[in-house]
């Protein structure tokens, strides 16, 4: 069902990036999904949120091959120039900005919607694979997600040299090399998976 769906999302979260993070809170009768930054990565850009929230809306619609309708979403950023018909059209709901927080708003009934053509085979499958590639980003120290950070950060001005994210760290080219390699990493391996 979807909520075994947002289970394993949130559980192989890492698999997919290091900057976001979901968590799920209970509010009456809503359960309510978060969107935050990860302590220590830049703040979510509004185009960020939007883009994320817009992606978990459309696979929880394709899943269960229903036209699910979250209750709100919110937005922490301030709204957007002109009118909001375009977000009320892409999520079926009322969407707030300047809210304080990214979250969207759920009937807790809809953690209970059966997924269609639910293969647990395949589920076995990817998640020996996952918990394999989990393990390999387990080994990675804070300084490879410091570094993550920092390039997410700066990307769009094209400041990812190698001697750029070594000052943002308060250290020499040289030494953050080698810190990323006692992590099992390189810089040109982080600024890939960036």
């Amino acid at each position: 069902n979807l909520g075994e769906a947002f289970a394993k999302a949130a559980e192989y979260q890492a698999i997919i990036g290091t900057v976001l993070r979901t968590r799920v809170k209970l509010r009456g009768q809503r359960a309510v999904v978060l969107l935050e930054p990860h302590p220590g990565a830049p703040e979510l850009s509004r185009h960020c949120a939007e883009s994320a929230f817009s992606a978990m809306v459309a696979m929880m619609r394709t899943l269960p091959g229903r036209d699910i309708r979250p209750r709100e979403v919110r937005f922490a950023a301030e709204s957007p120039a002109g009118p909001l018909e375009e977000y009320e059209r892409v999520f079926r709901c009322p969407v707030a900005f300047g809210a304080g927080e990214n979250s969207v708003a759920l009937d807790i009934s809809t953690g209970r919607i059966p997924v269609l053509e639910a293969k647990p085979e395949l589920l076995s499958f990817l998640e020996k694979q996952a918990a394999a590639i989990l393990e390999t980003l387990e080994k990675r120290g804070p300084l490879s997600d410091k570094v993550r950070y920092i390039l997410a950060a700066h990307l769009p001005a094209r400041k990812y040299s190698v001697a750029f994210v070594a000052r943002q760290n308060g250290m020499s080219s040289r030494l953050l090399q080698k810190n990323l390699a006692a992590e099992g990493t390189d810089f040109s391996e982080v600024l890939r998976e960036t």
